[in-house]
């Protein structure tokens, strides 16, 4: 999923030496797959759903297919803050504690590529104490030389997965910028149909202060006033 309209030259196989510090055989396939980038000949057969031992790999989703590598490219992102992302947590009949969320050391990336957390919502209270989280998150993929927006809920019930990632664009010293534009493409195109109003509130903020997160929500849902119907 890109946003970008020109994806300029890049060969891959001019880089392999840097990837080798950055990136396993695998990750560096589906990565290529998620940017539109024409893979290595060295990797072209390459099967990214093979399980392996350590680092990342696609998995299939619980519903379709759709989100299979993006959800592998933000796990891959997100690999060294899984503790910090969306979970719920409980006890079970036999008194264990237990998350939502299933964390997985094999998959602790290579290097860090320092997730910049932008803010939380949440979609909806379903109840007391049932929230609908969605945490983002910007991150730097070196080499490929692209910011990727990442999504992080509590639960598989939306996507399949609970993190993808919902966009990326190419460097520009404007952070935010980048981030608004993925994020307001993805709340239009894909959640903006089963919210007519929009996410409830904020849980947090980041590199995206609070000001800003309203006023992305307003250009998607804008909020209505007895003045709206005066003009119609």
């Amino acid at each position: 999923m890109s946003l970008s309209s020109t994806p300029g030259s890049f060969c891959l196989q001019d880089y392999f030496n840097e990837l080798d510090d950055c990136y396993t055989d695998i990750e560096r396939a589906f990565l290529c797959d998620y940017f539109g980038i024409k893979r290595p000949e060295r990797l072209v057969s390459l099967d990214v759903y093979q399980p392996v031992r350590s680092g990342v790999y696609v998995k299939p989703g619980e519903y379709s297919s759709e989100y299979d590598v993006p959800n592998a490219v933000a796990r891959l992102a997100l690999a060294r803050i899984q503790e910090c992302l969306p979970a719920w947590a409980g006890v079970n009949d036999s008194g264990h504690y237990f998350t939502s969320r299933q964390y997985t050391r094999s998959e602790i990336a290579m290097v860090n590529y320092h997730p910049q957390h932008l803010f939380t919502i949440n979609w909806a209270d379903s109840g007391p104490g049932f929230s609908w989280p969605e945490a983002y998150y910007l991150v730097w993929l070196p080499v490929f030389e692209r910011y990727v927006v990442t999504a992080s809920q509590d639960s598989p019930d939306c996507y399949g997965f609970e993190d993808i990632a919902i966009g990326w664009q190419f460097f520009s010293d404007d952070r935010v910028a980048i981030a608004k534009e993925i994020i307001l493409a993805n709340w239009g195109s894909v959640h903006k149909p089963n919210y007519e109003e929009g996410w409830a509130y904020l849980f947090g903020t980041g590199l995206v202060s609070e000001d800003e997160a309203n006023s992305w929500r307003e250009e998607i849902w804008p909020t209505y006033t007895p003045d709206d119907e005066e003009e119609d």
